[in-house]
């Protein structure tokens, strides 16, 4: 009767006799010593500056769990470990015995697979590391799996470690901030605020500056209000050759691929007009900013394209013309003329007239005004007494409206006031729609004014009020 070895191969026989339990666990108590070295190499962190070793902690993390695998290294070797404990030394052929050593042969195989597959990524790191960062390498890959994997406690100390780093890559910087952003816009919006704050506490460290940089930040903060002190900071810190202009140029970008409203507004109230403030004693830093503003934002771009952008801008462009009329000393007429203008867009080709814009501005600063007016007073009346109290205006030229007379001593406008005047309504229509268009009030504005007039024929004020008011009731379509 034949036993169970003579229907297996002399050669395999042979093999699984001279096998013993004994240099089965040698073998895995040599690739465990051969492991030590590599992992002491690999996350040693001597010679190295405080904050160097808060990074490396995290990169100590990253090689434990995405290049050692400790958790698989560890139940692989307890596994290879326990069936080279029960491999049965000398097999006798029995069948029981040929299973059994078999199944531990089949583990011991895969075991030392694995074994072998965590010592080929140790070895790629360790080749990676030497070579020149790029998002492509092999180090980079194993940190992009370990931070879209992280835990969201430990997000804020992670990242606040990665971002601490002084000599964080530039190359790689953009993609981590892509992988950071990622994780973050998903939040609430006071989890958001949290979690900006790292950047904006590590600022220093980041290249900000450099387009990709900026570009990533751009195209993948969240623009709202967990997100504008950051884009402020980036805003200040701007220098004067050519930083705003590649900031404004990527909002620009973004503002039209979303064609979203609310961060519009958000942009053009907390972002550019904060801005016109905020360096409004910095002279040389507010042209260049004001410089920047990209012409599709422009007032004047209303005449021929107008956007989602220079819309939401006519609807905060009173508050400017009010703020500026505040902050008018009389020396400074130019520096406000050129905010105004940067505004307003280029009117050397006399397409605009700023004087009419910035006093119907004036007039309507808040368009809600015309609803407020005082018992036994109507709402042209407060109009009216509210435009008297202004202070005088010197930026965007504050002299009286003339009267041009033809050689039959009648009133006339000149073809090119004429076009100024039409264009700049056209922009009041955006501005003030349910105001400028309204006829009933256009109306009782002039008669209001017409009977001031009576009473002080030399008001300087009721003069211009009653010009501006003949030029809107002329220039206005006439079927509104």
């Amino acid at each position: 009767m034949n036993t169970p070895c003579s229907n297996i191969p002399d050669s395999i026989v042979v093999i699984f006799k001279s096998i013993s339990s004994g240099n089965l666990l040698t073998f895995f108590g040599l690739i465990i010593a051969l492991l030590i070295p590599f992992a002491i190499f690999l996350i040693d962190n001597s010679n190295k500056t405080e904050e160097e070793k808060d990074f490396a902690k995290v990169e100590r993390a990253v090689i434990l769990e995405r290049v050692m695998h400790v958790r698989i290294l560890i139940i692989t070797i307890f596994v290879g470990g326990i069936a080279s404990l029960l491999f049965i030394d000398n097999m006798p052929c029995e069948l029981t015995n040929i299973i059994l050593n078999f199944i531990y042969s089949v583990i011991i195989i895969i075991t030392t697979m694995i074994i072998m597959w965590i010592i080929k990524d140790i070895v790629l790191w360790m080749l990676s590391s030497t070579k020149a960062d790029n998002t492509e390498s092999f180090c980079f890959k194993k940190w992009k799996e370990y931070l879209e994997k992280i835990d969201d406690q430990d997000f804020y100390d992670t990242w606040n470690r990665i971002f601490g780093n002084k000599k964080l890559p530039e190359a790689l910087q953009p993609a981590y901030l892509s992988i950071f952003f990622e994780r973050s816009i998903t939040k609430k919006p006071s989890e958001e605020y949290v979690r900006y704050r790292i950047i904006y506490n590590n600022f220093n460290n980041v290249q900000i500056y450099n387009p990709s940089v900026l570009k990533t930040v751009i195209d993948n903060i969240a623009i709202n209000s967990s997100s504008i002190f950051l884009l402020n900071k980036i805003r200040n810190g701007c220098g004067l050759d050519g930083d705003f202009d590649i900031l404004m140029d990527y909002l620009n970008k973004r503002l039209q691929k979303d064609n979203n409203n609310q961060e519009t507004e958000i942009i053009i109230k907390d972002f550019l007009f904060n801005g016109i403030r905020h360096f409004f004693n910095e002279p040389t830093k507010e042209k260049a900013f004001v410089n920047a503003i990209p012409v599709s934002w422009k007032l004047n771009s209303l005449l021929q394209r107008p956007n989602n952008i220079s819309k939401i801008i006519a609807t905060f462009y009173p508050s400017l013309v009010i703020y500026l009329l505040g902050k008018q000393d009389g020396k400074n007429i130019w520096f406000l003329e050129h905010i105004n203008t940067s505004v307003v867009g280029n009117i050397v080709d006399d397409n605009l007239n700023e004087r009419l814009l910035a006093d119907i501005c004036e007039i309507y600063d808040n368009s809600y005004r015309i609803i407020l007016a005082k018992d036994n007073q109507t709402p042209e009346q407060k109009l009216i007494e509210d435009y008297q109290r202004l202070e005088p205006r010197y930026f965007a030229n504050s002299s009286i409206y003339t009267i041009i007379m033809d050689k039959n001593g009648k009133e006339s406008t000149r073809e090119s006031e004429r076009r100024q005047y039409d264009n700049t309504l056209k922009i009041i229509n955006f501005i003030f729609p349910d105001i400028i268009t309204n006829r009933n009030h256009i109306n009782n504005m002039q008669k209001e004014i017409k009977k001031q007039l009576k009473e002080q024929p030399e008001n300087y004020r009721l003069q211009r009020l009653s010009t501006i008011y003949k030029i809107i009731s002329d220039y206005l379509p006439k079927d509104r």
